[in-house]
């Protein structure tokens, strides 16, 4: 066999044990984030140039979780927009019904500055909870970007939320379509 056959079995030998191995992750234990969150989301960042003050956001966060795919709503006070995120859990090796992290995504985020809607975040969080136990928290990293019409504003914002509730609030953990 020489040196072009042999890298082609190889290939193709990893290419069919990757579906395997992703799919064994799946189905593999994992903390679960489901239910109803409070605490809070603190940003700053700079406006038109200019920094602008720091402020806090303190909506209600509904989470449901399916397998490693999960949905959040930023449910805010009646008469304001509520916001949608997707993230996916990444389960810690050694502890992973307790531990881990999970990334998020602003639903109708895109890597096109100015597309509608124009606000994109995206986030990396690090999950610790107590099973089966409704103690959890999450706590992390997110940035974002929103050239608006005319202004131009990027920021950071910090997020840390502990459980309050383990029930399933039925939120999608899928982007709702456009």
């Amino acid at each position: 066999m020489n040196t072009r056959t042999r890298f082609a079995v190889v290939a193709a030998a990893a290419a069919l044990a990757f579906p395997t191995v992703s799919t064994l992750h799946a189905g593999q234990a994992r903390f679960d984030l489901t239910g109803t969150w409070q605490g809070s989301i603190k940003c700053k960042g700079v406006f038109q140039g200019a920094k602008f003050p720091a402020f806090a956001l303190t909506p209600t966060l509904k989470i449901s979780q399916s397998g490693l795919n999960v949905g959040i709503l930023a449910d805010y006070p009646p008469g304001d927009t509520d916001d949608s995120y997707v993230g996916y859990a990444n389960p810690d090796v050694k502890k992973p019904l307790e531990k881990g992290e999970l990334a998020i995504l602003y639903c109708g985020t895109d890597d096109v500055l100015g597309n509608e809607p124009t606000f994109d975040e995206i986030g990396r969080m690090v999950v610790s909870t107590k099973p089966p136990k409704v103690k959890a928290t999450f706590k992390g990293t997110s940035i974002y970007s929103d050239p608006g019409i005319s202004d131009a504003e990027v920021g950071t914002c910090k997020w840390k939320w502990t459980r309050i509730d383990a029930n399933d609030p039925g939120i999608p953990t899928t982007c709702p379509p456009p």
